[in-house]
């Protein structure tokens, strides 16, 4: 899902992926306050700076690929994906 060409969608400065961004914040905002567990098929690994520790690794992942990040886009590994 990672495009960086300035005609695609999901393009960091595309309106579009501001609202996808902006829907992953909501949703993690919401996860953190009612201490909701997200349960992914995708074992991830990554190294999340401190204020993200208790975002989820599933939704940290989505924004740092969405937003452009390199840096944290680069460092996440997918390590397994299970049926469970």
């Amino acid at each position: 899902i990672r495009y960086r060409k300035i005609d695609t969608v999901l393009h960091p400065q595309e309106e579009i992926t501001k609202k996808y961004i902006e829907l992953i914040d909501n949703l993690t905002e919401k996860t953190i306050k009612k201490k909701l567990e997200i349960q992914s098929k995708i074992d991830l690994k990554l190294n999340k700076p401190e204020a993200f520790t208790k975002t989820p690794d599933l939704l940290y992942a989505l924004r740092a690929y969405l937003s452009g990040d390199t840096g944290a886009a680069n460092s996440i590994k997918i390590i397994g994906v299970s049926d469970e």
